[in-house]
């Protein structure tokens, strides 16, 4: 199937740098988004720490 479009910046996503409607956001909105991104990030990064070395290296 397709795979999600990766973008290292904005740009590669949206080619003027922005995306979504931002008249849309709050500060709460904001808060929350944050806040699940960091979630998401420690727990994959629980995850690598589990994955024994020897499988990342020949």
């Amino acid at each position: 199937g397709k795979s999600a479009k990766l973008g290292w910046q904005m740009q590669d996503i949206n080619p003027n740098g922005a995306a979504g409607n931002a008249a849309n956001a709050t500060a709460e909105k904001g808060r929350a988004l944050v806040d699940e991104a960091g979630k998401q990030l420690a727990a994959m990064l629980q995850e690598v720490v589990r994955v024994p070395l020897g499988t990342l290296v020949d």
